[in-house]
């Protein structure tokens, strides 16, 4: 808000209120708001207040829904078509110290999201794989170590796919 105010709210070079060209991309880019929609039913299956979840569910990603949108609609008014980066806290102008510190504190939040989300989302996979493997183990110490592999072997391998991924 306080670059919009500086540039007296004028939008950013290239802006399109419709971009028709863009549109059906919008939209495919838009279902990556709701990447955790697979940790619906296995949360609501944890849940004490099974009644009440529909409603919960609906106030969240509706919150979510605004949120996602009301921000990327203010940054692509503010960029424009110079609006390059996957992360728009990289676009920033780093022009004086508290913008960066505005920006390593915004990183940063980013990161503890990241790492309190991925129990959330890994959850679900823990649950399909727990199904098959264990399915015909008794309950022993012996099977909650073997789960307790399987669930690191889990998370290594997500991490090493990051790992790579991140650098092709």
């Amino acid at each position: 808000f306080i670059e919009l105010d500086h540039n007296h709210w004028q939008a950013g070079e290239g802006y399109k209120a419709f971009n028709y060209q863009g549109f059906i991309t919008m939209w495919g880019l838009s279902f990556y708001m709701y990447e955790g929609i697979g940790c619906v039913l296995p949360v609501m299956d944890a849940s004490d207040y099974k009644d009440n979840f529909a409603t919960l569910l609906t106030i969240a990603l509706i919150t979510l829904f605004t949120i996602h949108t009301s921000f990327s609609e203010l940054a692509y008014y503010y960029f424009g078509d110079s609006l390059v980066e996957p992360l728009v806290q990289e676009q920033i102008p780093m022009t004086n110290t508290g913008y960066k510190v505005t920006m390593i504190i915004a990183k940063l939040l980013f990161v503890v999201n990241i790492i309190f989300s991925f129990p959330l989302l890994i959850y679900v996979t823990n649950q399909i794989v727990e199904s098959y493997v264990f399915c015909k183990m008794k309950y022993s110490t012996l099977r909650t170590w073997l789960k307790n592999l399987s669930r690191t072997v889990i998370v290594t391998i997500a991490a090493l796919v990051a790992y790579f991924f991140y650098y092709q």
